[in-house]
């Protein structure tokens, strides 16, 4: 989050995250539509219409931002003997200040905001009104003890944790959700899948024709898989309602489409002062767009006021062009923040984090956390 982390970063990666940002904004501008419940265009039944499928593969995408992300995050943390509680301190108060100022601009220019919205708004880390960063707090706490386990265990012994959970949970708990999946097992499985990868597979990194081929087998996997479900939609009532049914992030074929990415993207040697910079507000972008009240109002009243203006006959051109709009207003914003307010909230940060007895109770506290989780 800091000013200055991203340089050390290749921006062939930086890149890559904020292409999976990208895909995040055109899912959530895509449930927008779904959360409408418009009739002529239920994006959760088998159809034969070719723009509803297309749509509802959109809302898939989401999940595939989310893998490319945590993948390109959890690449830099993996054995950093390094406790992340100022990092945490930084997005706490970086998400508060982006509630609040977005509440206070929704009442003054008056949106009809309910009081558990108010509510809610005032302690966004609280009810995880951002599943993301509330679980991405959780997981940097844990950070430390993951990468204790990892200097303490052999490769066989990451081999055998990795089998169990992309058996358990990228492969069974896709198929039929069961054992408990949370979030947070989202993020620590892709911390020991990574962590293998980097460690333990240099010759996997390196080889393009192998993650070209990864790559191929996850999108088109994928595609397959949509296509069958959507086809057994048409011919079976149970299926009728089920094409949405994969579109979590714990996903096999979005695991190899993003390690492949991953991998590919690595490959390539640049520096760019601009990518870097964008990259490094990508989070503010999700906290901009996909805020509480920005998502309830701001967005269903635009795509009202679309459909209401250009009918569904050209929804996906205008679920684009509308995902950009958003995406580039949200990173404009974004950049303000960051060197106006966010310059604050950094400043703030370092003062408490930097207060002997302030800073050690916040460690020992977020420790405790992290110890519980």
């Amino acid at each position: 989050m800091g000013s200055k982390s991203f340089v050390k970063r290749e921006s062939s990666i930086e890149l890559l995250k904020i292409f999976s940002m990208f895909l995040i904004v055109i899912c959530h501008v895509a449930q927008t539509v779904n959360h409408l419940n418009l009739e002529e265009f239920p994006l959760n039944s088998a159809t034969t219409d070719i723009k509803t499928f297309i749509m509802a593969f959109f809302l898939h995408l989401g999940g595939l931002g989310n893998c490319i992300f945590i993948i390109c995050s959890v690449w830099f943390l993996v054995d950093k003997n390094k406790i992340y509680t100022k990092k945490c301190l930084q997005i706490i108060f970086d998400v508060f200040v982006i509630s609040i100022a977005i509440l206070f601009c929704s009442l003054i220019s008056g949106a009809p905001i309910s009081k558990t919205e108010i509510i809610k708004s005032l302690f966004p880390t609280t009810f995880a009104n951002n599943w993301y960063v509330t679980c991405y707090i959780l997981f940097l706490l844990a950070v430390p003890y993951l990468n204790k386990i990892l200097h303490s265990i052999s490769k066989k012994e990451l081999l055998r944790i990795n089998i169990v959970f992309i058996t358990l949970y990228w492969i069974i708990n896709f198929i039929v959700d069961s054992f408990f999946y949370t979030h947070i097992i989202l993020f620590i499985s892709l911390f020991f899948i990574t962590a293998y990868v980097k460690k333990y597979m240099p010759d996997f990194q390196q080889n393009v024709k192998m993650n070209l081929i990864c790559l191929f087998v996850g999108l088109f996997g994928f595609i397959i898989l949509m296509c069958i479900t959507n086809y057994l939609g048409l011919k079976i009532e149970f299926m009728n309602k089920k094409l949405l049914y994969w579109s979590h992030s714990i996903n096999p074929f979005f695991l190899l489409i993003a390690m492949a990415l991953f991998n590919l993207f690595k490959r390539i040697d640049f520096s760019n002062k601009v990518v870097n910079l964008i990259s490094s507000v990508t989070l503010f972008v999700y906290l901009i767009h996909e805020n509480l009240i920005v998502k309830r109002h701001l967005r269903t009243y635009i795509w009202i006021r679309i459909i209401d203006s250009y009918s569904l006959d050209f929804i996906l051109i205008e679920e684009l062009i509308y995902a950009i709009v958003w995406f580039v207003v949200s990173m404009l914003i974004s950049l303000l923040y960051k060197f106006t307010i966010g310059r604050i909230t950094t400043m703030l940060t370092d003062k408490i984090y930097n207060c002997k007895k302030l800073g050690n109770f916040i460690t020992h506290l977020f420790n405790k956390i992290a110890a519980l989780k």
